[in-house]
């Protein structure tokens, strides 16, 4: 017979075996960014033989800091380095913006300021998808 009519499905993700009554359809719930890029994986058994494909999950998930941004201080001449160390997906778009005047200074990840009279204050990063 061509087509076998006894089928068997298993789903993995991240080579994990999926526990459950498996079909052609897999659901999952609460799903969050740790589950970004994991892999998920369908393997098809019947008497003739076996396939598989798998695909790599795009979860989207707003902007959080991985590192929390630091208050630094500094002398009129030097120059600091303020880094907004973010994750998101789509990969956030960074700004920051000097509180003093309200404007937007750079568009980087990391802020250099040689610290002037008119560079001198609060800066803050802004992160958003």
């Amino acid at each position: 017979d061509a087509n076998p009519p006894d089928v068997t499905y298993r789903w993995f993700i991240n080579d994990q075996l999926v526990s459950g009554d498996p079909t052609t359809e897999l659901v999952l719930s609460n799903i969050s960014r740790k589950n970004h890029d994991s892999i998920v994986k369908c393997e098809v058994h019947n008497a003739v033989g076996k396939s598989e494909e798998s695909e790599a999950l795009d979860i989207s998930y707003g902007p959080r800091f991985r590192s929390k941004p630091r208050s630094m201080q500094a002398d009129l001449g030097a120059s600091v380095t303020l880094t907004c160390d973010v994750d998101g997906n789509p990969p956030p778009d960074i700004e920051w913006i000097h509180e003093d005047t309200g404007r937007v200074v750079s568009s980087s990840p990391n802020l250099t300021v040689t610290i002037a009279h008119d560079t001198a204050g609060r800066y803050f990063c802004r992160a958003t998808v």
